[in-house]
């Protein structure tokens, strides 16, 4: 008889154990992993990435930026409910009114005009590439009043398919900047192009209350 036989049995029960416990845990990770995956489900507006900015900003820049967007919500025809010194109303403000809903050109439609290459269709496709800037398919994240003011103009920009570095300048620059980015650069006259391609009655009366570069 081996002696150790004993002792070696004794240990690999406490393996055995061990690897049990082990293989126990994986499977619950995987479990709650699969859960979350398939079960989960993502909401319209996520935490922003970023940790907020626990320093204060400066009240002169958020006063000349609130300035800023009055001026430019008034150019865009947004009237405010009440009239407001807070940067974050007008932002959800301009964010909340200056969205096209409706219809959209097709990627067929939009491929039947590039290959037209007639001055009609290539004055709808600017205002195809115009209009996606108001899409509504970027909303604001739900923490986004408890960011700082930089990074809020940021994510303002980036809800409008800009550039977010547009938040780069000096606040006080920003909203005049948005509103150049954001006015019209082509002609809002209807198209007669629009009993071919129905959306286009609807980007025309969109387009139309935007004000001109």
């Amino acid at each position: 008889d081996n002696p150790w036989h004993p002792r070696l049995d004794r240990i690999s029960k406490r393996w055995r154990r061990r690897l049990i416990a082990v293989s126990a845990c994986v499977a619950l990770s995987g479990s709650i992993a699969l859960a979350l995956r398939d079960g989960g489900t993502t909401p319209s507006r996520v935490e922003s990435p970023t940790t907020p900015n626990d320093e204060p900003d400066d009240p002169a820049d958020s006063a000349r930026v609130a300035e800023g967007f009055a001026e430019m919500a008034e150019r865009f025809g947004v009237a405010p409910p009440t009239s407001t010194d807070d940067p974050n109303s007008w932002m959800l403000l301009l964010d909340d009114r200056l969205r096209y809903r409706g219809p959209l050109l097709s990627p067929a439609d939009l491929a039947s005009l590039r290959a037209a290459r007639d001055p009609e269709s290539s004055r709808v496709l600017a205002w195809d590439d115009h209009l996606r800037h108001f899409l509504a398919d970027r909303p604001l994240p739900v923490d986004f009043a408890r960011q700082p003011l930089r990074r809020r103009l940021a994510l303002l920009a980036r809800s409008f398919h800009l550039d977010p570095s547009l938040a780069d300048r000096p606040p006080s620059e920003f909203p005049d900047a948005l509103a150049h980015a954001l006015a019209l650069p082509v002609s809002p006259r209807p198209s007669p192009l629009a009993a071919r391609y129905v959306a286009l009655d609807d980007y025309a009366r969109f387009l139309a209350r935007l004000p001109r570069r």
